[in-house]
């Protein structure tokens, strides 16, 4: 189930003080065609401030075939692209990194380099012109007040309201007595039969997770927390109506990775293992940083479009640093070298 611990995040913020430098280090890259079959990477770490304050230098070690193969940069330079290094070459391979920090430990990391380039057209944004069904249940009647969660809710009035201020997507909204079992498959099948061919469908929820039998199961607000099979939403059964279409599935939820294998046809943006709201974002800790990081804390490369790769960097450092490493979230299929969102087309 998704979890709720008020006040949590107070503690680890001050616990962050304490925690090794090297915590929480994420290697990204931005990539763009030279042509003739060359590429040009630029490789850099992302981290807090507070994490980047003990980072002397970063060394990269490139495929032998590279002059000077192993290159050191000990010049931060931009925070949103610390210790960057730039390169040219024919194709993508592995690079091991070693981080080095002012308490002489080191952090080694191997980051793959990408040579999918993004394609740069904003009609082609997978969140600019989709349907989309916005899921958040705090309520339950099947459970006591004090049971319910806090801001699941909050949580898909925000989802949606951010994509229709932002783009030209059409949401439909059920929150909490709205989102019944049947409301919310009528919901879906009415979403389907409406989108026209190649325009992208969206599922967003916020809300309780459950697990039978190995496989995802959501709570609407009439779901029975013993009868889960028969009163909840099956994410299988949801997702088998669209199968032939562009689906894309944002679950901030209660689900191991193991629970979400089942979906590997479908593109995935989810937490992964435990979720946690917190009072003071006034949010689940996931769609805080998704809302973050879609309106362009996630640009690294500022130019207004929100790709896939960016997203996928900044929401695993931002969720795992908040909560100290307890929430991490997953991304799967078909995302790669995509652009999720053009800021630059809002409404």
């Amino acid at each position: 189930m998704r979890n709720r611990i008020v006040a949590l995040f107070g503690a680890v913020a001050f616990a962050a003080i304490q925690m090794p430098a090297q915590q929480f280090i994420a290697p990204s890259s931005t990539v763009k065609a030279l042509g003739n079959g060359r590429w040009e990477w630029t490789v850099f770490i992302r981290a807090s401030p507070a994490q980047l304050k003990h980072v002397v230098c970063v060394e990269y070690r490139l495929d032998p075939t590279f002059p000077n193969p192993v290159r050191q940069v000990c010049d931060q330079g931009p925070p949103s692209q610390a210790f960057a290094l730039t390169i040219a070459g024919w194709g993508g391979s592995s690079i091991p990194i070693t981080v080095l920090f002012d308490d002489k430990t080191k952090q080694q990391i191997t980051y793959s380099l990408s040579i999918t380039p993004t394609t740069r057209s904003p009609e082609k944004a997978l969140f600019g012109n989709a349907k989309v069904l916005a899921i958040g249940v705090s309520k339950s009647n099947h459970l006591e007040p004090r049971a319910w969660l806090q801001f699941a809710d909050q949580d898909a009035v925000e989802f949606a309201g951010f994509l229709r201020s932002k783009t030209t997507s059409e949401a439909v909204l059920l929150t909490n007595q709205q989102a019944t079992t049947a409301a919310i498959q009528q919901a879906w099948d009415t979403l389907l039969r409406s989108a026209s061919p190649g325009i992208p469908v969206v599922l967003y929820f916020s809300g309780t997770g459950y697990a039978i039998s190995g496989r995802p199961y959501l709570a609407a607000y009439d779901t029975d927390a013993s009868h889960v099979s028969t009163t909840g939403i099956s994410l299988d059964n949801l997702l088998h109506k669209s199968y032939d279409r562009e689906s894309i599935v944002v679950l901030d939820t209660h689900l191991e990775k193991s629970q979400l294998r089942s979906l590997q046809s479908t593109t995935l943006i989810a937490s992964l293992g435990q979720s946690f709201e917190d009072p003071r974002l006034r949010h689940g800790v996931f769609t805080y940083f998704l809302l973050q990081g879609l309106n362009g804390g996630a640009d690294i490369s500022k130019d207004g479009l929100i790709t896939s790769e960016e997203l996928t960097d900044y929401l695993l450092h931002e969720v795992r640093a908040y909560t100290g490493g307890r929430q991490s979230i997953q991304f799967q299929n078909n995302l790669a070298g995509k652009i999720l969102l053009d800021n630059h087309a809002s409404r």
